[in-house]
C-alpha cells in the first residue's frame, strides 16, 4: 500500500525490493490480490532480458493524485496499467488521453513520455477480439450488464460491431448508460430500468457481464468487507452484509439467504434463456457463479482470461515500445 504521497521511493526500494533501473506499475485499490498483469509483463521482461519489472500498487483514492504527480517526475517509471476502481478517476490527473478513451471516459494503460503521462484504453480492442469467438448473426440478441471502465469499452465495441443486432443494456445506475447513449445514438437499443424488467427478458443469444459482481476480491465498505464471488449480476445484492474481517465462512453465513435468492433468480434467467451464451469479463475465479449456472445448459462460455491476455499484450507493446506483438502473446500465453 502506498500510504502517503512522500514515500514512493521508500515503497519501491524497500517494500518492493526494487531490483532494476526501470519499473512499471498496475495501479488500483488492491491489484496485489490477484492482478495478472505483473505475472504476464514480468515473464516478457525476463524472457527478453529487459531490465524492468512491473509491480502492483495498492493505492487509496486520496493518494491517487499524489502518486500520479510523483510518477511524472520519476525517471525510472515507464508506464503501466490501471485497474478498478480508478479507470475513470485517474483521467483528470493525466496530461491527455486518446480519442477512443474520451468516448469511453476510461483508460486502463498509462504511457510515460518526457515527464508526461498519456492514457489509452486497450480494453476496446481486446473486447472486440473476444466477441468474435461467439460468431453472432444479425438475428441474435445481446444483453449487456455494466457501464464501468471495462463496461464502457464493451458497450462502444458492441455499438460499433453489432449495429443490426437487438441489444439490451442494464446498469444499476441507469444514468451512466443514458450518458453513453446520448453521445452514441444507435438503433436497436433498449435500456432496462430495473431488476424486475431484467427478470422478464427472453430469447437472449449472448449475455455479457462487465460488472464486478462475481469477482473474487475483498472490497472495503463502510462497516467492513464484502466479497462478490458468491453472486451473479442477474439479481440485486443491494442488501449485502459486511464482515469486520476477511472471513469467508462468516461472510457466507451472514449472507446465505441473499446468496440463495441471487442464485435462484439467476438460474431462472437461464431457464427463460436456455440458448444464451455467456461472456464474463471476470477472470478470477476461472468459473464465476454466472458461468457455472450457464454450464447447466451446456452454453458456450468465455471468461475474462482471453480478453485480459489480449489487452495485456497490446498494453505491454505500447508502454515498452515493443513491436513484436506475436512474440509477446506467445510468451504471455505460456
Amino acid at each position: 500500500m502506498i500510504a502517503t504521497s512522500t514515500n514512493l521511493n521508500k515503497y519501491i526500494s524497500n517494500k518492493l525490493k526494487f531490483r532494476h533501473k526501470k519499473f512499471a506499475l498496475i495501479i488500483g485499490a488492491s491489484p496485489s490480490f490477484g492482478a495478472r498483469s505483473p505475472v504476464l509483463w514480468n515473464k516478457v521482461y525476463k524472457r527478453q532480458k529487459i531490465k524492468c519489472e512491473m509491480y502492483p500498487a495498492d493505492v487509496q483514492e486520496n493518494n491517487l493524485k499524489n502518486l500520479v504527480n510523483l510518477l511524472k517526475n520519476d525517471n525510472r517509471f515507464l508506464g503501466g496499467s490501471v485497474t478498478i476502481p480508478y479507470k475513470e478517476k485517474i483521467i483528470k490527473y493525466l496530461d491527455s488521453v486518446d480519442t477512443n478513451s474520451k468516448k469511453i471516459n476510461a483508460i486502463n494503460t498509462i504511457i510515460k513520455s518526457n515527464k508526461k503521462l498519456f492514457g489509452i484504453n486497450t480494453d476496446y480492442l481486446a473486447f472486440s477480439q473476444s466477441l468474435k469467438k461467439f460468431k453472432l448473426k444479425n438475428k441474435d440478441s445481446i444483453l449487456f450488464l455494466g457501464a464501468g471502465g471495462a463496461g464502457k469499452a464493451g458497450i462502444i465495441s458492441i455499438l460499433k460491431n453489432y449495429k443490426k443486432n437487438k441489444k439490451f443494456f442494464f446498469n444499476r445506475k441507469k444514468q451512466k448508460l443514458k450518458k453513453i447513449f446520448k453521445k452514441n445514438k444507435e438503433k436497436n437499443i433498449k435500456i432496462i430500468n430495473n431488476y424486475k424488467q431484467l427478470k422478464k427478458i427472453k430469447n437472449i443469444s449472448l449475455l455479457i457481464n462487465a460488472t464486478s459482481v462475481g469477482f473474487d476480491s475483498w472490497i472495503k465498505k463502510k462497516g467492513g468487507y464484502i466479497n462478490l464471488k458468491y453472486f451473479s449480476p442477474l439479481s440485486s445484492i443491494s442488501k449485502i452484509s459486511t464482515v469486520e474481517k476477511k472471513d469467508e465462512k462468516l461472510f457466507v453465513k451472514k449472507n446465505i439467504k441473499l446468496i440463495n435468492k441471487n442464485i435462484t433468480e439467476s438460474f431462472n434467467f437461464f431457464k427463460r434463456n436456455p440458448k444464451s451464451s455467456v461472456f464474463d469479463v471476470i477472470y478470477l475465479p476461472n468459473k464465476t457463479i454466472l458461468i457455472e449456472l450457464a454450464g447447466n445448459y451446456q452454453s458456450v462460455t468465455l471468461n475474462g482470461l482471453d480478453m485480459n491476455l489480449n489487452q495485456a499484450v497490446i498494453a505491454f507493446s505500447k508502454v515498452n515500445r515493443f513491436g513484436l506483438i506475436k512474440k509477446i502473446e506467445k510468451i504471455m500465453k505460456k
